[in-house]
C-alpha cells in the first residue's frame, strides 16, 4: 500500500516525499523482501535514480523468488534496459544502446516499449524509413496509444509519408 501511495506522490510531482516514504518503510523492515525492494526500484525508475535501480537489480539478480516476484523483477529490468538504451542513444553511442536494448527485444519481441526504443535508435541514425516501418505494426496493435501515435506520425513525416502522419495525428486528436 505504501508503494502505491509513494507512486501517487511521484505522479503528483512530489518525488522527494515518495522516496522518503519508501526509504522509511525499508529502514523499518529488518530484512526487506525482494518484493519490497522491487517496489522501491520501480519508484526509483519513475524518479530517474538509475544508479539506485541498478544497485537493487544487481542485489536481487541471484536471489530465489516466487513466480510473481520474478515477473516483477523482469518487468523492472526490462524498463531499466529501455531507459539505459535511450540514455546511450541520446549521448550518441548507438552501438552500446543497441547492446543494452537487445536483451529487452529478445525477451519481449514486438513489445511497444522495446520496439519504440529501437525505432528511436534508427531515427537517431537517420534511417527514418526503418523507424517508420517499426512503428507501423505497433500502431496496428495499439491504435489508441497516444505516444505510439505521435511517434509514428513523427517517423512518417521524417520518412516523407505525410498522409500516414496526418492519419496518425487525426487518430491522436480523436483520443482527446
Amino acid at each position: 500500500r505504501m508503494a502505491t501511495l509513494a507512486a501517487a506522490y511521484v505522479d503528483a510531482g512530489d518525488s522527494a516525499r515518495a522516496q522518503s516514504m519508501m526509504q522509511d518503510v525499508i529502514a523499518r523492515t529488518p530484512t526487506p523482501s525482494a518484493d519490497l525492494m522491487l517496489q522501491y526500484a520501480n519508484l526509483q525508475l519513475k524518479t530517474g535514480d538509475d544508479a539506485q535501480v541498478n544497485s537493487i537489480l544487481r542485489g536481487l539478480q541471484n536471489q530465489q523468488m516466487s513466480v510473481a516476484t520474478r515477473k516483477r523483477y523482469d518487468d523492472v529490468l526490462y524498463q531499466y534496459r529501455i531507459r539505459q538504451a535511450d540514455i546511450l542513444r541520446e549521448n550518441g553511442d548507438l552501438a552500446a544502446a543497441y547492446d543494452t536494448l537487445a536483451p529487452a527485444l529478445a525477451s519481449r519481441p514486438g513489445d511497444a516499449g522495446a520496439v519504440s526504443a529501437l525505432a528511436r535508435m534508427y531515427a537517431s541514425r537517420g534511417d527514418n524509413a526503418k523507424a517508420f516501418e517499426l512503428y507501423k505494426p505497433l500502431l496496428q496493435h495499439q491504435p489508441n496509444d497516444p505516444q505510439i501515435l505521435l511517434n509514428a506520425a513523427d517517423a512518417a513525416v521524417q520518412a516523407h509519408d505525410i498522409g500516414y502522419a496526418d492519419r496518425a495525428l487525426e487518430q491522436f486528436l480523436k483520443l482527446e
